[in-house]
């Protein structure tokens, strides 16, 4: 990999970009304010070269920083999956009224709900396992994805009740 392509990677051409941009605001800014509260010339001068000289500065800092200095942070584990833990799906109406689907997706929440009520049971939360719904997902990639070692999922179907 190119020097050039691993400081893109790191993201030192994005800070050196965003620091361009926020000195110059910050240097009609001060012209602005200098100009109107009759400031003498020099000092929006130095204003420009704290400015210019803080380039390389913040460069060489977010460089060494990215690529030289150990903070001692280990990475990040990774996620364990808990025995006692499980994920509610969203029921699937099968039939074809109009609240059906509004009731499948009530009779999980309320599963959900008791399942969460149990203190030693890690239930995955409603947002994250209603983020599948309507995807076609095998059961073991949506349990690997919620970190959980259970899956809850059914249907719900009127049909029979006509």
């Amino acid at each position: 990999m190119s020097f050039t392509a691993e400081l893109k990677r790191r993201n030192v051409i994005r800070v050196g970009i965003a620091y361009i941009i926020v000195g110059w605001v910050l240097a009609q800014i001060a012209e602005f304010a200098f100009e109107n509260f009759g400031a003498p010339a020099w000092v929006l001068k130095s204003v420009v070269v704290v400015l210019l000289l803080g380039l390389p500065l913040a460069l060489g800092w977010f460089s060494f920083d990215k690529f030289y200095a150990n903070t001692g942070s280990q990475p990040l584990p990774e996620p364990t999956v808990l025995e006692k833990s499980v994920a509610v799906l969203p029921f699937v109406a099968l039939s074809n009224g109009t609240d059906d689907e509004y009731f499948a997706d009530g009779l999980t929440e309320e599963i959900l709900n008791s399942l969460a009520q149990l203190p030693e049971l890690l239930v995955t939360a409603r947002t994250s396992a209603f983020s599948f719904k309507g995807q076609n997902i095998p059961i073991q990639e949506i349990a690997a994805a919620l970190g959980v070692n259970h899956i809850v999922e059914g249907s719900y179907d009127d049909r029979a009740n006509d």
